[in-house]
């Protein structure tokens, strides 16, 4: 049984090695770091904004995991600020912890404190 259940397990990666379709020379470093285009343009989106993206690993950890991120957009939020508060607080549930701080005018230390 337990074979059985580790061939299943295997299937999928060999299958993705042995077609190519997982880059087993792929390098981090060398990836493409343009948009995909596929998030809403915040300056037309004055809505909130929660998506969930997901990607494949790079080398041999492609074959067995992706990489997931987690990208929101407070209702009314600029778009200076959507950026700003995505490269400055990293983490998506310091930034659902963050965001009500920053519509109540909270501090910046609070926000800084509260988010790290």
């Amino acid at each position: 049984m337990i074979l059985w259940l580790l061939g299943m397990a295997l299937i999928g990666p060999l299958w993705g090695a042995a077609t190519g379709a997982i880059s087993l020379n792929s390098d981090w470093r060398t990836a493409n770091r343009q948009s995909a285009g596929i998030a809403p343009d915040p300056a037309t989106t004055p809505g909130a904004v929660v998506q969930v993206y997901a990607a494949r690993a790079f080398n041999w950890r492609g074959l067995f995991a992706v990489h997931t991120w987690i990208a929101t957009k407070a209702a009314g939020l600029s778009a200076e600020a959507s950026v700003a508060m995505t490269v400055i607080v990293f983490a998506g549930t310091a930034q659902i912890a963050a965001l009500p701080l920053l519509a109540a005018g909270a501090p910046v230390l609070v926000i800084i404190l509260t988010a790290f």
